[in-house]
């Protein structure tokens, strides 16, 4: 039987985000299913956040995860993923906050043997104190379910050495930066992973 993840997120881990198709683009998920011999079961839906909703917020994200759940057989890992849509859309830090530790209390009641971890995104932009303060209520916030919130994820596309790893847009990755987010979440499972 195949080792399960399960994704929550945004566009940078929905696959079916418009600007990937457009371009091409396999998003981090298909690319770390193929390149460990995983099944990840991604829930992401492109522009949304803890707070902020364009089609499924990540709390309601984390419950139709925890529905699917007796059928998605032993889940190892879960991967929240996101949260740069709550700060760019200026979503109250507080009302942040109390999403994330709904997101984290259904996702480790309903994966009770899985790793559940946090990571925050990021995109070429100033992180100034609006931002700081969303990613506090972020960690505080699924802390309180006992899940950390790793920010190393946020510099994966921003180091000096990576160049080119987004699209026109220069918001959402291309396949290089695909390519990097799924090489950091394999390094991770062999690091933090049970």
């Amino acid at each position: 039987m195949k080792e399960v993840w399960v994704v929550v997120g945004d566009s940078f881990s929905d696959p079916a985000h418009a600007g990937y198709g457009e371009y091409g683009v396999r998003a981090w998920p298909l690319v770390l299913a193929d390149a460990i011999g995983v099944e990840v079961r991604c829930y992401a839906s492109s522009g949304d956040g803890y707070v902020h909703r364009r089609a499924e917020t990540f709390p309601e994200q984390a419950r139709r995860a925890a529905a699917d759940a007796p059928a998605l057989g032993p889940v190892s890992r879960v991967v929240v993923y996101g949260g740069i849509n709550d700060y760019s859309m200026g979503v109250d830090p507080a009302d942040v906050g109390k999403a994330a530790a709904e997101t984290a209390m259904v996702l480790v009641a309903a994966f009770p043997d899985a790793h559940v971890e946090g990571f925050m995104n990021w995109y070429p932009h100033e992180l100034d104190a609006p931002a700081r303060d969303c990613i506090a209520a972020i960690r505080e916030g699924l802390g309180r379910a006992g899940v950390p919130l790793s920010t190393d994820s946020m510099w994966i596309l921003e180091n000096d050495e990576v160049g080119g790893s987004y699209l026109p847009d220069n918001l959402h990755p291309d396949q290089r930066g695909h390519n990097l987010m799924a090489a950091f979440f394999a390094m991770s499972r062999r690091i933090d992973c049970r």
